[in-house]
């Protein structure tokens, strides 16, 4: 028995999850800031608000003082998270549900989402946390992904397919899709984006997205196609074409060649399985 809880202990730091990896924020990745306090990382797939608290100068001497450094510090933070998880939530209400809707919108229209949000302060992550000199500051993020993220309250009620093209014309499989759209006007990242066909076509939403939709969300947003190529949903052999035009801010439109090679047997394959990729010229505020 002493064997194996030694043995456990040798092996526990092997298995310890380094939370500062979940929320690092690289060079590439594609970040808006939303407001004074909050930021979203399209690339990493979080929202994020913080909170900075002065503190008042307690001499330790002076037994009049009301509470120690300690306790004024607890406090501090307590106060801090609650100014973060405010900001949170209205970073999150501002959020692109899609090309013309944002989540506070859909909150206001639909009672069962609204319902579904109300408990989402309750998985609030804290990004970083810090005590210095005469302050204290917090941050607390929300991942879009996983069993507590986001995209679980997000998710459509009902499936659509993905449309089949009439002739096989993408004979080579593909091991992911990355959609470069830096040659449109006005594309935006959004929480649910959808692919048109030049006929107007829904070819790819949240709809006909399989159960990757809450692991890996619809799409993941890079800056550069160098790194996007280099992602794992993309895999060794992504097909990789440009987009023609948007049908609003954050839905792309592909000419019809790609549109038959995307709604073929190994893109359709890729689409169920959410491994797609758009490139999004940097925003103004990065």
């Amino acid at each position: 028995m002493r064997f194996l809880l030694v043995f456990l202990l040798f092996l526990s730091p092997l298995f310890s999850f380094d939370r500062t990896l979940l929320f690092r924020n690289l060079e590439h990745h594609y970040i808006e800031t939303m407001g004074d306090s909050s930021k979203v990382d399209w690339t990493g797939g979080y929202v994020f608000a913080s909170a900075r608290l002065d503190l008042e100068r307690i001499d330790p001497l002076d037994r009049q003082a009301p509470g120690s450094i300690t306790e004024a510090r607890i406090a501090a933070r307590e106060r801090a998270r609650e100014m973060a998880s405010l900001a949170l939530m209205k970073a999150i209400g501002s959020l692109p549900y899609d090309s013309s809707r944002t989540i506070q919108s859909m909150r206001k229209k639909d009672l069962d989402l609204a319902r579904r949000l109300d408990g989402i302060k309750d998985h609030f992550l804290i990004k970083s946390s810090r005590t210095g000199e005469g302050y204290v500051s917090l941050e607390l993020a929300l991942p879009f992904v996983g069993p507590d993220g986001l995209l679980r309250a997000l998710r459509p009620r009902f499936r659509e397919p993905v449309p089949e093209a009439q002739v096989e014309t993408l004979t080579d499989d593909i091991s992911g899709i990355i959609v470069d759209t830096t040659l449109t006007e006005n594309f935006r990242p959004a929480l649910l984006p959808v692919l048109y066909n030049e006929a107007g076509l829904k070819i790819y939403s949240a709809e006909q997205a399989g159960n990757c939709l809450i692991r890996r969300g619809v799409a993941a947003y890079y800056s550069s196609l160098e790194q996007a190529r280099r992602d794992l949903r993309a895999g060794r052999k992504p097909y990789t074409f440009y987009a023609i035009a948007t049908n609003g801010s954050s839905d792309a439109v592909v000419s019809a060649r790609d549109a038959t090679f995307l709604t073929s047997a190994s893109g359709r394959r890729n689409l169920r399985a959410c491994r797609v990729i758009f490139v999004v010229k940097r925003p103004p505020s990065f």
